[in-house]
């Protein structure tokens, strides 16, 4: 069915995807599928290499509104075995509570619907996207995929993010220069409780500015009812208009702030910890 000449690659990248073809060789897999590029990934070489491959995504109030219809389209033009599963994190008290490890309680969460689906296909292994450049920094969502046994493909096979980009692109995925996104829990300063109506808030917040703006890399920060707006430092001048600083006040009004920022420094990864 496939045909690609992994021999195209550079020769570093050609032994990692070997790797990773004889990593999914003759085995069921279940993955963690989110619609980024690094999932993407997993899933394309699961569906080429394993015996059978299920995509599963994960429809919770964590995600930006449209990143479930887009996995959607994205399985469906590459042929991928793919389910949508609802889920709710907000149902789990820890996580609602918003502590430095949230993610922890995240990845509990979600490992135990897939490890159910596991069972039901007779699953091999389970497996996500973290990739090689990613375990540095805070990561507690990464203890508890080991401690779910929830495997890591490309951080196991030493794929850094510019790897898994790349290969992307090799391979075709119409995602490859997708910005990275991180769930709408992120938005808020640890200790404050995550609530349905704040997710919905930002969520909409972020949707809004993305569609008629035209902006890739974005994050709206809530600060108990101030939106804090983060983008690109490149696309800071985007917004830079009397009249988009009106719509953004009137329009986030309209979706439950109080008050209407946009951060002078732009998007910064861990930009919540700095205070």
């Amino acid at each position: 069915m496939y045909t690609t000449d992994f021999s195209k690659l550079k020769r570093d990248l050609q032994t990692k995807v070997e790797g990773l073809k004889e990593y999914f060789s003759k085995r069921v897999v279940i993955v963690a599928y989110s619609g980024g590029v690094d999932s993407s990934v997993v899933a394309e070489l699961a569906h080429r290499f394993a015996q059978r491959a299920i995509a599963v995504t994960a429809d919770s109030p964590t995600v930006l509104p449209g990143e479930i219809q887009e996995a959607v389209k994205l399985a469906r033009s590459r042929n991928w075995e793919h389910r949508v599963i609802t889920i709710n994190e907000i149902e789990e008290k820890n996580f609602r509570k918003n502590p430095p490890n949230r993610c922890y309680y995240c990845k509990k969460f979600l490992s135990k619907e897939l490890h159910e689906i596991a069972s039901e296909v007779g699953a091999d292994i389970i497996v996500e996207g973290t990739n090689f450049t990613e375990v540095k920094g805070h990561r507690p969502g990464l203890r508890a995929l080991k401690e779910n046994q929830i495997f890591s493909p490309l951080l196991e096979n030493s794929l850094t993010k510019t790897e898994t980009r790349e290969l992307a692109h090799f391979l075709g995925l119409a995602n490859a220069d997708k910005p990275s996104l991180a769930c709408l829990s992120s938005r808020f300063p640890y200790g404050v409780e995550i609530t349905l109506e704040k997710l919905q808030r930002v969520g909409k917040a972020e949707r809004y500015i993305i569609d008629n703006y035209n902006i890739r890399t974005i994050r709206v920060r809530d600060h108990e009812g101030l939106a804090r707006i983060e983008v690109a430092p490149e696309e800071r001048i985007k917004l830079l208009e009397p009249k988009i600083f009106d719509d953004l006040h009137e329009t986030l009004k309209s979706f439950g702030f109080s008050y209407v920022a946009v951060d002078c420094l732009g998007y910064r990864t861990g930009a919540l910890n700095e205070s």
